[in-house]
């Protein structure tokens, strides 16, 4: 099988920022209308005033871990809110869930993130958020009172994030959204903005959003299939069969999983069942997925795997960075990861392996004839807060009022 052929067969359900994640740009598009109402806020304000607790604090002095070690010694004036030189200085705690900004050695200099100040006349200063132990290290940082302009939630919200929308610590958005976002209100659907929406019923975060849920895909290494003359697999019988090539090719990791089942739908797509769910059974109950009668068969599936050395043996402890550095390595021949990043997982393996691909492939058929596929998420999948702190955005901001195919 040739490239020209895998790549016709890549599915095309990829929602709408997926080629501006390919640039590197993963996160910052849910913040930008954040940046283009502070830019224009401070540009025709000036500084804010730093006199409430965090407000004038350094991104690189608060728990987040910040990618670059210039912030950490940053002057109060070129901080949240300020300005340097003239231009509006705007600080974002961004999530690093991506595997081309967690290989960046400062996501500061990248040339992606300086294009994007330069377009927007603004200094951004990001400091990253390690994904793993994400939820934990923002409860902290909100509980100190010291974070970023910007800064990535979770989604949905969780207690912590609840917390700290009543507690005042994050800026209602409803009206700057009808102001100055009116085609962003318009594109997004409605319930997309209802997921977004606080206790109190207000909008406190925009996030991008998809057009198909079953945000999950398995990818599978195009070079290794084409290597070995193998198309790409469809039945469960295929795939089996493409991970024992893959094991007698020398791939050390032909599966690989995450912890707790996180990430390792696959082949229990093929048998409809979800591990790390609830799901309705035949009555239209909601019971654990675990209980359901397909659950024994999708297991003992794996169990098949995991007896001959195709599933990576610590697939049930391995967190994020662990399974991502491995696939970067070129060591894994398949696994499942979010549409949306899978351009970020090339750019990683390339870098070592500048021939190696992943392609995108469907879930395996359902052995029974039944229903197979990957579960349905929220219709969004990264959301961005501001924090009340920030002076609140003024003045005409055309970025946000262009059409869509302007910008």
């Amino acid at each position: 099988m040739n490239k020209t052929t895998i790549k016709r067969s890549l599915p095309d359900r990829i929602f709408n920022v997926a080629n501006l994640i390919a640039l590197g740009i993963i996160g910052l598009i849910a913040v930008l209308p954040y940046i283009n109402m502070l830019a224009v806020s401070l540009s025709s304000s000036g500084p804010v005033d730093s006199g409430q607790a965090g407000a004038g604090e350094s991104s690189g002095e608060s728990s987040v871990e910040s990618s670059a070690e210039s912030s950490a010694g940053e002057e109060s004036s070129e901080a949240s809110g300020g300005e340097t030189q003239g231009i509006p200085t705007i600080s974002i705690g961004l999530r690093a869930g991506n595997s081309y900004v967690q290989s960046c050695p400062d996501i500061n200099t990248d040339e992606h993130v300086l294009a994007f100040e330069e377009k927007l006349g603004v200094d951004l200063d990001i400091a990253l958020i390690q994904h793993d132990g994400f939820t934990e290290k923002l409860g902290m940082m909100l509980a100190q009172g010291d974070f970023p302009d910007v800064i990535s939630g979770d989604m949905p919200y969780t207690a912590v994030m609840s917390g700290a929308i009543e507690n005042g610590l994050f800026m209602p958005l409803d009206d700057l959204l009808e102001e100055y976002g009116p085609n962003l209100m318009a594109q997004v659907p409605e319930n997309v903005w209802d997921e977004l929406r606080g206790p109190d019923g207000h909008i406190y975060a925009i996030g991008d959003f998809m057009t198909n849920t079953a945000r999950r895909r398995t990818v599978i290494r195009g070079d290794l299939l084409e290597k070995l003359n193998l198309e790409i697999p469809v039945t469960l019988d295929d795939y089996y069969n493409v991970l024992k090539a893959f094991k007698e090719d020398g791939v050390k990791y032909p599966f690989i999983g995450r912890e707790k089942f996180k990430y390792s739908e696959t082949f229990f797509a093929a048998y409809g069942v979800v591990p790390t769910t609830w799901q309705l059974n035949e009555a239209g109950e909601v019971v654990p997925a675990y209980i359901l009668p397909e659950m024994k068969e999708a297991l003992a599936f794996y169990k098949k795997l995991y007896d001959e050395g195709l599933i990576d043996a610590e697939s049930l402890t391995n967190n994020g960075t662990v399974r991502d550095q491995k696939a970067a390595a070129g060591d894994v021949g398949m696994m499942v990861v979010n549409i949306s990043a899978a351009p970020g997982y090339n750019i990683a393996l390339q870098e070592n392996l500048p021939d190696a691909e992943w392609v995108c492939v469907a879930s395996p058929e359902n052995p029974n004839g039944g229903k197979h596929g990957y579960a349905a998420f929220t219709p969004h999948r990264q959301r961005a807060l501001h924090q009340r702190q920030v002076r609140e955005p003024g003045g005409d901001c055309q970025v946000l009022r262009q059409p869509a195919g302007a910008r």
